[in-house]
């Protein structure tokens, strides 16, 4: 039993610490929305128990899931740079599956990100920054600036245009597209029996 477990766990081991690896990759994204999908479980068990703290374990569970987004998100970052493994295409393959998670458009991110890389700090050519900070670029005062941020955080709508989610990437292939819709069909059901 022991000589079992332990080939398994070099097996698992070396596929994962093999950064060329394609299969390290998907161990690495799946790895990640499996802890995810864990601390929700976690918190919607821990919430049939003590109700009372039903608010709390939602938030932990919602700062948890945030940060394994994040970590999706870094995974892109590496796709656009081609380091997420060592195959072209494949950090092509995998940006589109992760940018399909993240509702945004992987063609996108990476020209935005080669921008940044190019012109950084530049308020005009750095599509990274002007797409993260328009409302600072068009001269406005921290004062209309606040009430902004106070309007959006009491009207989804206004959350909506700032995130701009995509909902279909006409420069995706089509699997990724059909993976977006899925995560939206997913969301869409889980919202509805909840």
């Amino acid at each position: 039993m022991n000589s079992i477990r332990s080939e398994l766990s070099e097996l698992i081991v070396g596929v994962y610490r093999s950064r060329d690896s394609i299969p390290a990759g998907l161990f690495c994204i799946f790895r990640t929305l499996f802890f995810a999908a864990v601390g929700a479980g976690a918190a919607e068990f821990l919430t049939s128990i003590f109700p009372e703290f039903s608010w709390t374990f939602r938030s932990l569970a919602i700062f948890w899931i945030g940060t394994r987004m994040r970590a999706l998100g870094n995974m892109m970052h590496e796709c656009s740079h081609g380091t997420f493994v060592g195959n072209a295409s494949a950090n092509s393959h995998f940006g589109h599956l992760l940018a399909a998670l993240d509702l945004s458009s992987f063609s996108d991110y990476a020209r935005q990100h080669t921008t940044h890389h190019a012109y950084l700090g530049d308020p005009e050519r750095d599509l990274d920054l002007r797409d993260r900070f328009f409302l600072l670029n068009r001269g406005r005062k921290w004062g209309s600036v606040a009430s902004l941020f106070l309007l959006a955080l009491s009207t989804v709508p206004v959350w909506i245009l700032m995130l701009r989610p995509v909902f279909w990437a006409s420069k995706a292939p089509r699997w990724s597209n059909y993976t977006r819709v899925f995560v939206l069909c997913a969301v869409a059901l889980g919202l509805f029996y909840s």
